[in-house]
C-alpha cells in the first residue's frame, strides 16, 4: 500500500440531489479509508457547469 498523504472520491453527478450539472469532489488527509468509512470529515468541492470549485 502506499503511503497516501491525501485521497478523495469524485462523482459525476451530485449524488445528494441528483443534479446533472454537479460534481462533487471530496478528499481528506492520509488514507482513503477514512473517507469512505466516513470517520474522517472531508473536504467537499461542488463544481457547476461554467464555474469555479467552491469548497466548503
Amino acid at each position: 500500500m502506499i503511503d497516501a498523504e491525501a485521497a478523495g472520491k469524485a462523482f459525476g453527478m451530485n449524488p445528494v440531489n441528483g443534479n446533472k450539472e454537479e460534481k462533487v469532489i471530496s478528499a481528506v488527509y492520509g488514507l482513503g479509508e477514512g473517507l469512505v468509512s466516513g470517520l474522517l470529515t472531508s473536504d467537499n468541492c461542488l463544481l457547476k457547469t461554467g464555474s469555479h470549485c467552491s469548497i466548503g
